[in-house]
């Protein structure tokens, strides 16, 4: 009977000491410095074109938006991701003749601060 008891025991106090474990966590992230900076300009031409933007994200994830009212002549390359990247804008030609221009809001995570470009197409 003593063995038995001792064999409880036993059993009880490792299943406590195992449970009782301290688990090791993933490191949260941090937020980074988060900036957009277009390449070379932000006027286009009105026969249309690309322009690059570098996104500094570093460990942030980061989001595009492009107004509604624009989507039919102004496009992105890639509208989420995270980290570092280049992406570019492609603009279809006005034949309008009006001036028209877009704002396109880059949106970080970890709540910082959107940041806005505007193009503008004569």
């Amino acid at each position: 009977m003593r063995h038995i008891t001792k064999i409880i025991f036993f059993l009880v106090l490792s299943v406590l000491f195992i449970d009782c474990k301290k688990e090791v966590q993933p490191v949260k992230p941090l937020p980074t410095p988060f900036s957009v900076m277009a390449e070379a300009t932000d006027v286009v031409s009105s026969s249309g074109g690309q322009v690059k933007v570098d996104i500094t994200g570093q460990t942030d994830g980061w989001w595009v938006v492009i107004p509604s009212d624009a989507s039919g002549w102004c496009s992105c390359s890639r509208v989420y991701g995270s980290g570092n990247a280049t992406i570019s804008f492609t603009f279809k030609a006005n034949a309008s003749g009006a001036n028209r221009s877009v704002s396109v809001q880059f949106n970080p995570t970890f709540d910082l601060q959107a940041q806005t470009l505007t193009f503008s197409q004569n």
